[in-house]
């Protein structure tokens, strides 16, 4: 069947070979779908189109093989075109603007007017360059034969029903993931591509061979008389194979990033000696792929090269391996690795690496080329790892229990598998270091300084942190990089030391996690009421409060301390009396001194007042363990003279300054026994001492207003004015310094002891 001429309008001619083959020719860009338009298009299963098309051609053309791709809402045309070819066709400028559809559903440049989605690569002319992406997707398409005069191509993703394609002789560059996941069998390279992508031959499972012009000056094509079926490049780059390339044919120094990505058919491959690097992604999702030979004289394994190799159970690493990208062998199902001395480079990638392999829009999808370095992720990450062993010789990593890696130099945790213990050494744990992590709780070691916030991510739903000090949370590399403020927090319900909860509290980002105490802990916080009403035993006991300071200060705390607990930072004094004196003789007390002497040794009464001096100002935690907590008491020290009785009452309570006043009560402030001038309460772990007369001749309100303390035994100090304290309560027995007890009616002149209290004879 034909159609004649029109010779007054001279319209195009197109002819019918048959009921289902169609040959048309067009004069005027843009015409396609009018030309086509009374013959059933949808019928047509072979077609030939010769002279002008443009955009708008392209995507009426495209939904002859794909459907109405663009008509979101409707029905879709059924695909019936299995065969096109246009070599006599050739793509040209237009001024057609895609429609939003059109454009967002299928990433098309809505902002050029050329038919080409890639304007960058316009030759001058405007009429050399084509990705022919709008030939993505087709559904019925099984031949396809190229313009030409075209020198790029790419994006013929998912044709699955693509067995063969022509690429003309014009042919200068293949994009990468050109034709993923097409149904291809065999492919020739003509003699003028000169440039390669990456990953070409994705999911292209049918791929038997691929052969290159003998004539390319880029790339080697007589290997492939000798059975080699891949592209490798005068470059020393093995560019692409299929799951019948024989490695061993030719010479090369890398597998190239993607070569065999996604090569289902591939089963057993080895890995020559001249091969020096396998490149990223280069055996990515294969799937089938059992046996791997590495061979010494390989270096470097890159990211992600073996990943998704699910039968993949073993692997051998050679002598000469010295860098073992991030997730290499991730989804792979290896469980025991022996890893060699010559080992310096583990579980990241590098810019220098992906820098001039990785396209824009890449695979990976979270690499910035901006950066120096990329993320750490273990090149084992998802694999049920068993045991991992490095060569104690290794100077840069070493491996603990056969379960965990650590970067010798950093003192980094960087991977661990199964149920580990973290060693002593660890002083950081490293980007994703948990990710292997196969329990839901772990305990961080108490040498630890920080953690990188993305082993929050991996499911630990408890954590046991040792540190007193709560751990750095470091941003990931990453974000440090790109300077961006996100952290991960904890999510996991974190265990701390009791004296340590308040520190992790106070911190705005452990803060944010569920904090509890490791031991069976009672801890006490300076200033806030102590209430508790009965004795009980714990494993520890914690005291915190903050010294501005470094004068006397009063103390009260409601469990018993040893003298080893706090000789390092503090001193600590009992009260052994108070003292009025009359230094001019004349019957009134001039000056009121309170002697202390410091505890040497021993341990402290719980409930009983003394006065604490820290060395250092700052926050302070007292510490003890399987210690005994007693009851909140008020309890006194009763010093009395001859005319005043001076009480010293613990509280655990705050007292109202107004209170204070009120009472004449005194407080410990800047180093002396001072009345309250109402500006403080007192706090609780305090006491407070309170004056009254006992002879008719003292009056309180004339007491000294400031009581100055005196250390008694300290070098400098005397025993000066003792003969001034008159002890009552004759019941009590007197000792001697010696500590023999003395006939208290029979006392000769000298020093004695009562009530805990020096008092002199006469």
């Amino acid at each position: 069947m034909s159609v004649g001429r029109n010779t007054a309008n001279t319209i195009p001619l197109f002819y019918v070979a048959s009921d289902h083959a169609v040959s048309v020719t067009t004069t005027e860009a843009g015409t396609l779908e009018v030309l086509l338009s009374s013959q059933s298009p949808e019928s047509i299963t072979s077609l030939t189109i010769s002279g002008p098309l443009n955009a708008k051609d392209l995507v009426y053309l495209k939904s002859l093989f794909s459907g109405d791709w663009f008509k979101e809402n409707e029905n879709y045309r059924v695909c019936n075109l299995q065969s096109l070819d246009l070599l006599n066709a050739r793509f040209v400028k237009s001024n057609y603007q895609f429609t939003e559809m059109e454009y967002g559903t299928y990433g098309l440049n809505i902002a050029s007017d050329s038919c080409f989605s890639d304007i960058d690569r316009i030759a001058d002319d405007g009429v050399r360059y084509s990705t022919c992406n709008y030939l993505a997707q087709n559904k019925s398409l099984k031949t396809l034969i190229l313009p030409s005069n075209i020198r790029y191509i790419g994006n013929f993703h998912y044709g699955t029903n693509l067995e063969n394609i022509v690429l003309p002789e014009s042919l200068e560059e293949i994009a990468s993931w050109t034709f993923r996941g097409c149904g291809i069998k065999s492919i020739f390279i003509p003699r003028n591509v000169k440039k390669i992508g990456l990953g070409i031959f994705e999911s292209c499972n049918n791929l038997e061979s691929i052969d290159v012009d003998p004539q390319n000056s880029m790339f080697n094509g007589w290997l492939n008389y000798y059975g080699s079926n891949s592209i490798i490049g005068y470059d020393y780059k093995l560019y692409a194979g299929c799951k019948n390339t024989d490695l061993s044919v030719g010479y090369y120094e890398k597998i190239g990033y993607g070569a065999f990505y996604e090569c289902e058919g591939l089963m057993e491959i080895e890995i020559p000696s001249f091969v020096k690097t396998i490149d990223g992604v280069a055996f990515f999702g294969c799937k089938n792929l059992k046996k791997l030979k590495l061979n010494e004289g390989l270096k470097s394994i890159n990211l992600q090269a073996f990943y998704g190799c699910e039968s993949l159970t073993e692997v051998t690493f050679p002598n000469s391996l010295d860098s073992l990208g991030c997730m290499a062998f991730c989804q792979c199902n290896i469980k025991d690795v022996k890893l060699h001395k010559n080992l310096k480079w583990y579980g990241r990638a590098l810019k220098s690496t992906l820098r001039k392999e990785m396209p824009v829009g890449n695979k990976s999808g979270f690499y910035n080329h901006d950066i120096n370095y990329y993320e750490y992720v273990s090149p084992f990450y998802m694999d049920p790892i068993e045991k991992i062993s490095i060569d104690k010789e290794n100077p840069y990593f070493q491996s603990f229990d056969d379960a965990c890696v650590v970067e010798t130099a950093t003192q980094s945790l960087i991977d661990g598998f199964g149920n580990f213990t973290i060693p002593d050494c660890v002083k950081r744990l490293a980007d994703r270091a948990l990710d292997n992590y196969s329990s839901t709780e772990i305990v961080i070691p108490e040498q630890v300084e920080s953690i990188v916030c993305d082993n929050f991510q991996n499911g630990i739903k408890k954590m046991t942190i040792l540190p007193e000090t709560p751990p750095v949370i470091e941003k990931r590399e990453y974000y440090k990089k790109i300077n961006y403020e996100y952290i991960d927090y904890c999510k996991a319900d974190v265990y701390v030391h009791a004296w340590s909860l308040a520190k992790y509290k106070a911190n705005p980002i452990w803060s944010k996690s569920n904090i509890y105490p490791i031991e069976n802990m009672y801890y006490l916080v300076d200033g806030i009421v102590y209430d508790n009403l009965k004795n009980k035993d714990y494993e520890s006991i914690s005291y915190t409060r903050t010294f501005n300071n470094t004068a006397w200060q009063s103390f009260y705390i409601p469990f018993s301390l040893n003298y080893d607990d706090w000789k390092d930072d503090f001193e600590v004094a009992y009260i052994n009396g108070v003292r009025q004196l009359d230094k001019d003789d004349n019957g009134t007390i001039d000056e009121t001194i309170m002697d202390v002497i410091k505890i040497k040794s021993g341990s402290t009464t719980p409930n009983m007042p003394y006065l604490i001096k820290a060395k250092t100002t700052g926050e302070k935690t007292f510490y003890v363990s399987d210690a005994t907590l007693y009851p909140a008491e008020e309890n006194s020290i009763d010093c009395s003279t001859t005319i005043a009785k001076y009480t010293f009452t613990g509280t655990y309570n705050s007292i109202p300054s107004a209170t204070m006043i009120a009472n004449n009560y005194y407080g410990m402030g800047g180093g002396e026994l001072v009345q309250s001038d109402g500006s403080n309460d007192l706090k609780p772990y305090r006491w407070y001492m309170k004056v009254e007369s006992r002879n008719p001749s003292y009056n309180v309100s004339n007491a000294a207003k400031t009581i100055t303390i005196n250390v008694i035994d300290e070098e400098g100090e005397t025993t000066t004015g003792i003969r001034q304290l008159q002890m009552t309560n004759d019941e009590l027995p007197v000792y001697d310094l010696n500590g023999r007890k003395i006939n208290e009616n029979n006392l000769k002149p000298g020093i004695y002891v009562k009530n805990g209290k020096k008092f002199v004879v006469k």
